[in-house]
């Protein structure tokens, strides 16, 4: 797999674009700048839209670079433990940016983005899932 694959989905996540459209704006607030915005309403579950960009990231990835190849794996069992009830928001930023600061190539640094940018903006939501509980309602948890 080449590294030139759709990045659409390594972009930051939002509900609400208060940041100027400017690249500046947009790269002060982690949300990328290459062309798309994606703003995301009330209905959308955060932990489970971070999992799916996790999992684009770990099936997409070029194989390359460890950084990318493991960590986009580790990414996505860390995401599963929340459903699990354990919640490790630390352990989430610490991959994410051995991630961003030793990958080979743009995609491995910014696969985990979506990630962290959920994790700063809607945290109750993760802390939620860790306790059985999914606020959009929309997440089926045993």
């Amino acid at each position: 797999m080449d590294c030139c694959v759709c990045w659409w989905c390594l972009w930051g996540v939002t509900r609400s674009l208060d940041v100027p459209a400017s690249a500046p704006g947009l790269v002060g607030a982690r949300l990328g700048t290459n062309g798309v915005v994606e703003l995301l309403g009330d209905s959308t579950c955060m932990v489970a839209l971070a999992g799916e960009r996790a999992k684009f990231a770990r099936e997409m990835n070029c194989g390359r670079c460890v950084p990318c190849r493991e960590g986009s794996k580790q990414l996505v069992n860390l995401l599963r433990d929340v459903y699990e009830g354990e919640y490790k928001g630390g352990m989430l930023r610490e991959l994410a940016r051995v991630m961003r600061e030793t990958s080979l190539c743009g995609f491995g640094r910014e696969a985990s983005r979506p990630v962290t940018t959920a994790m700063d903006e809607f945290e109750t939501e993760f802390t939620a899932h860790a306790k059985g509980n999914c606020p959009t309602g929309i997440c089926n948890q045993s």
